[in-house]
């Protein structure tokens, strides 16, 4: 089902990332790797650029905060959930402020997991199309104002009307066998 999708489990007890594997696998998600200390996770999460990360907060060597800095640091967009045998406001706070995207405490629960982790990746989609639909729309506008300007600027130095200056660019666009977008872009 999702085999795309690559899990890292940083965890500090082999026992909560064999059980997040088998729920992880039981759902379909089969590309999981596991780290059982700091250096391991952030290793592992440069080796193979996961797209989730389920971060035990008390990790050995390097902890869960540093961990979590790392990754957002190398990849802003991977998604990461923190993992904890107890909640403690406090706690969950600092990890939101450096870029967690849940906290999920033991027991853990396959119907706490997989239901986060489909709405969290279905967010990263969406996050992701709105992305590149901004930056389309953006480069849109930006070529249509780059267009009006030119075309002001081409009218002012001839003392033509914008409608005169206009058809005198896509004449010369025709003329010159140069698509109007290149003309617009060499006379910015």
């Amino acid at each position: 089902m999702e085999e795309k999708i690559c899990i890292l489990l940083a965890q500090s007890k082999k026992s909560n990332a064999d059980y997040l594997s088998s729920v992880l696998k039981k759902s379909g998600y089969n590309n999981v790797v596991c780290a059982f200390d700091g250096i391991d996770a952030v290793k592992l999460f440069e080796e193979y650029s996961p797209d989730v990360v389920f971060i035990d907060s008390s990790l050995p060597i390097l902890d869960g905060i540093s961990i979590l800095k790392k990754i957002k640091k190398a990849d802003c967009d991977s998604i990461a959930a923190i993992t904890s045998s107890e909640y403690s406001k406090t706690i969950a706070d600092e990890f939101i402020k450096n870029g967690s995207d849940g906290f999920i405490t033991e027991p853990f629960s396959e119907d706490r997991i997989i239901p986060w982790l489909i709405i969290s990746l279905a967010e990263k989609e969406r996050s992701k199309k709105l992305k590149e639909e901004y930056i389309s729309m953006s480069e849109i506008f930006n070529g249509r104002l780059d267009f009006e300007r030119v075309v002001g600027k081409f009218a002012s130095e001839n003392s033509l009307s914008f409608e005169e200056a206009k058809k005198q660019l896509c004449s010369i666009s025709e003329s010159k066998n140069i698509p109007l977008e290149k003309l617009i872009e060499i006379l910015k």
